[in-house]
């Protein structure tokens, strides 16, 4: 079955199914225009020509899937719907590491981990746990995963962000006014 593109009606050979998804259509693939032809056994003396018969002109479809590439808002609520999937439920494992509070733990730093990093306790024997970066592969505001700008969004120094097209670099931390905006973004 063919795939085309929905909006440039492009033949695909292999779309990217991370940045959009396939749909079941049908589309015209050829029109056969109207004709008109001589019915047979009207063509007499008194009349040369005939009776003509007319064929209405049709449209010949085909089945195939349609692309259908992702806005930057599905592609934001994609990324949500993600990050909420991500969120841990208290289950057996959880409650073991509640348990496991109680050995000595150094306290987690306050400070927020570098950007792409994460604080993960460590054991250390007898002195228990303590803290060490270590890189977050799943980490979003980096330059391989960054965040989908939606307007009047909270922005981080240092956190990448895209509109769906172009990547940016936040300069400061705050509301941004928007993307574009020289004072809070730069293009990467």
């Amino acid at each position: 079955m063919k795939i085309y593109d929905e909006i440039t009606n492009e033949e695909l050979t292999s779309p990217d199914l991370s940045a959009g998804y396939l749909y079941t259509a049908r589309r015209v693939a050829e029109h056969v225009p109207e004709s008109r032809e001589v019915m047979q056994g009207t063509v007499t003396e008194d009349d040369p020509k005939g009776l003509e018969h007319i064929i209405s002109g049709y449209d010949v479809y085909e089945d195939c899937q349609l692309y259908h590439r992702y806005t930057v808002a599905e592609l934001a609520e994609r990324q949500q719907a993600e990050i909420e999937a991500s969120t841990i439920v208290l289950d057996d494992a959880t409650k073991l590491s509640l348990m496991l509070a109680e050995i000595p733990t150094e306290a987690k730093p306050t400070m927020p981990p570098k950007l792409g990093y994460k604080w993960v306790p460590t054991y250390s024997g007898t002195a228990g746990f303590s803290w060490e970066l270590q890189e977050d592969p799943n980490a979003y505001g980096t330059n391989d995963r960054p965040l989908y700008w939606v307007d009047g969004m909270t922005v981080c120094t240092g956190y990448y962000y895209t509109d769906g097209d172009k990547l940016y670099v936040a300069l400061q931390d705050g509301a941004a006014p928007a993307l574009t905006d020289t004072e809070w973004f730069e293009v990467v």
